[in-house]
């Protein structure tokens, strides 16, 4: 019997009572239903416990167990049955979805509980997230939980009235308040919490110091602090000595309408990258590491890749690689791609250039599980352009193209004949439609690859390369910049 069928005649003994050994007599009108103690106990902890103490009356020759459930209606415990026997669901409104919850978690279905967490996530907006919010922390809901916070850490626009936390648990606004990736600037969600503590009832058993030690005060500025002051809930001590630290930052600037998302960015003086050139000409090598740290980038190494490969080890000491290579092998393309795949699932960064490094018709390419594991924002090629190109469709919007106003490929233009792979993001393509520059994280805990599809030197050294009074040298810094900070400072659903 395969699984449907089994399915099938679960349904139909479910349906006809047949050879039922249990009878629930359920809601305030003990309406009956009938079911059987080994498809029940198998699906319910709390029924498998609750069979071994149940009442039983003598029906037609045989002991039924007779169990009342006066806490949960008909109607949804047809819902639960149903899903019990057939692993089918059917709910008509959100309503519904909360009461099958509810039974479910009472009845200690954790199957169940998870296609309603299913059903909630699908219905997230602006309007429920905090009530839902509210309901994953009643019934214990990791998933949904998870879903709804990266969705609140995004979702800055909630957080524009200043009733938005109004009417919620305490529980629920601490815990919106402790989000540590939150884009809405810190002094609107200080205002958004005034108006719900001033607005609560019930104060007398609550501590505001447990909400007020959630407030990163030291992201605000000089008149923000004033207005945090002026509210008369947080101690003077403590906004004086955040009004001196601020006096005293070097980087007072930067704190200029911060949230707790863009206040973790970090900035290019204090990013670790490496570069590894696969490219016969000392000249071309240079020429890209200078671009590479042309937008203020202090730490960085290069190497001759053609001769040299780091470990893994040395890898995970920089937060991105940028590489690329041009009529040159490198010196062990098959353990160089392994070692790549490995650090990106480390959590480390990738920017990755062509010429070669994309193209597949020759020698001089990556290969290894860097190519094999889904990983890679672009496809490989075996065609390269050599025409004149320059940037055409662009997403202006986007930080890896921030001030990025023009770019000429020169009249070599050189670009390999490639497509955007799956679950990848391209913001910006040549005048032909070819793919210029795409990014990808394939899962949460690897790191990101930004792939460039571009020849990264410039005409101060080859001729027929970008022209250097355009913005290519801004392209590849913006890269390994938006590599590292991707998760704060994109709206992606990483």
């Amino acid at each position: 019997m395969n699984y449907k069928t089994l399915l099938e005649s679960l349904e139909t003994i479910l349906k006809t009572g047949k050879f039922s050994d249990v009878i629930f007599r359920v809601g305030i009108e003990e309406e009956e239903f009938h079911g059987h103690k080994l498809i029940l106990s198998m699906n319910s902890m709390y029924w498998k416990r609750m069979f071994y103490g149940a009442s039983w009356k003598e029906v037609s020759g045989k002991k039924i167990a007779e169990i009342y459930v006066p806490n949960i209606s008909p109607e949804i415990f047809q819902i639960i049955l149903t899903y019990v026997y057939t692993h089918k669901i059917n709910m008509d409104s959100f309503e519904q979805a909360i009461a099958v919850l509810e039974a479910a978690d009472f009845l200690l279905i954790s199957d169940l509980k998870e296609e309603c967490s299913q059903i909630f996530s699908n219905s997230l907006n602006q309007e429920n997230c905090f009530s839902l919010l509210s309901i994953s922390l009643t019934y214990n809901i990791d998933s949904l939980k998870k879903k709804i916070f990266k969705f609140i850490e995004f979702e800055k626009d909630i957080f524009l009235k200043n009733d938005a936390l109004l009417g919620l648990s305490p529980l629920v606004v601490q815990t919106v308040l402790h989000l540590e990736n939150l884009l809405v600037p810190e002094i609107q969600l200080f205002r958004v919490f005034l108006f719900w503590w001033i607005n609560f009832s019930e104060k007398s058993d609550l501590k505001l110091n447990q909400f007020i030690e959630s407030f990163q005060f030291n992201i605000m500025n000089v008149n923000e602090l004033k207005e945090v002051q002026r509210s008369n809930i947080v101690s003077e001590f403590l906004i004086k000595k955040l009004e001196e630290d601020f006096l005293n930052d070097s980087k007072k600037k930067l704190w200029e309408n911060k949230s707790r998302r863009t206040s973790k960015i970090i900035p290019m003086e204090e990013i670790k990258v490496l570069v590894l050139a696969a490219d016969d000409r000392q000249s071309f090598r240079n020429d890209v590491f200078e671009s590479v740290k042309s937008q203020g980038i202090t730490e960085a190494k290069l190497i001759d890749a053609r001769t040299e490969l780091p470990t893994l080890e040395e890898m995970m000491e920089y937060q991105v690689i940028f590489t690329y290579s041009r009529f040159s092998q490198y010196q062990n393309p098959e353990l160089l791609g392994n070692l790549l795949s490995e650090y990106v699932e480390k959590g480390g960064n990738l920017v990755i250039c062509c010429r070669n490094s994309l193209r597949t018709d020759d020698s001089y390419y990556i290969k290894g599980k860097i190519l094999t594991n889904d990983t890679l924002p672009l496809t490989t090629g075996t065609n390269i352009t050599f025409s004149p190109g320059k940037l055409a469709q662009k997403n202006l919007d986007h930080p890896l193209l921030q001030n990025v106003k023009t770019f000429d490929g020169g009249s070599g233009s050189y670009r390999v004949k490639v497509s955007v792979t799956q679950n990848s993001k391209c913001v910006a393509f040549w005048n032909d439609n070819l793919p210029m520059i795409a990014y990808k994280r394939k899962f949460p805990h690897f790191g990101m690859i930004v792939a460039l599809n571009l020849f990264p030197v410039s005409d101060a050294i080859g001729t027929t390369c970008w022209r250097r009074n355009t913005d290519g040298n801004i392209i590849i810094s913006n890269a390994v910049y938006f590599a590292v900070n991707a998760f704060y400072l994109s709206q992606d659903d990483f």
